[in-house]
């Protein structure tokens, strides 16, 4: 469903892709995990076109997305639904009218009472039933994460992006939301791609772990092979940040 071919890309003299390969088959779960400040957002936001390569290809469903116009490329999004890392959502709105958005931008128009019901079955499945009415700043971090996810969701995207979903959620929190990716990936029956440095999280979502190091992807596999992998590299990052050996 995803493939990146020899992607590059480079701010200033700064590069921070060089040559990333990539594929991700429909229905897969795969979690990125790589430093801080190495890529792995900037990886992401290539998949759905926000970036644009320097050189390489990104195709989704077969087709190339990195020469296409802005009309085209809205259909392609179509297919996706993007949680941000700090959630984006628009503080001037309601939850109700942060979780419709999606819903009223796009071309096809929905009658009230359709996205009224919509956005409470998106708010049900991420265990925000009654919300509807609060104010960002009235929630907490992780109920902020919550209604970005159900944003994502309300359309039933074929592909959900996550932009280090846990990061700044203590490990009670960051459990609970790991829970509600794997609830949403079941149910909807979507290809997910989480950019994470939570190894914990990594090990849990992801039915395949890729480690982008060096700008570009060093290795991929299952979670067992990720984490019991003997290569040095691998071994010095999982070892760096989490216990290898923790059965979560």
């Amino acid at each position: 469903m995803i493939e990146a071919r020899q992607l590059t890309k480079s701010f200033g003299p700064q590069k921070i892709l060089d040559g990333v390969d990539l594929r991700i088959e429909s229905g897969e779960s795969v979690a990125i995990i790589g430093r801080s400040g190495g890529g792995k957002s900037v990886l992401l936001k290539h998949l759905i076109a926000l970036l644009q390569p320097d050189s390489g290809d990104v195709l989704i469903d077969g087709e190339s997305i990195v020469r296409m116009d802005e009309r085209q490329l809205l259909r392609i999004r179509e297919k996706f639904g993007m949680v941000f890392q700090g959630a984006a959502l628009f503080d001037s709105m309601t939850v109700a009218e942060n979780v419709a958005f999606p819903l009223v931008r796009k071309k096809k128009k929905h009658t009230a009472a359709e996205i009224e019901k919509r956005v409470a079955r998106a708010l049900e499945v991420v265990d925000l039933s009654g919300v509807q009415k609060k104010n960002p700043a009235e929630l907490s971090g992780g109920m902020r994460k919550r209604v970005g996810l159900a944003r994502a969701i309300v359309y039933e995207p074929q592909i959900l992006l996550y932009d280090e979903p846990t990061t700044g959620l203590d490990p009670i929190v960051s459990d609970s939301i790991d829970q509600l990716i794997i609830r949403v990936r079941d149910q909807f029956k979507v290809t997910s791609v989480v950019v994470t440095h939570d190894m914990r999280s990594a090990r849990r979502v992801g039915n395949r772990v890729m480690l982008l190091h060096e700008k570009r992807i060093y290795a991929h596999g299952t979670p067992d092979d990720i984490f019991t992998s003997h290569d040095p590299v691998v071994r010095q990052f999982i070892d760096g940040v989490a216990d290898a050996k923790e059965t979560l």
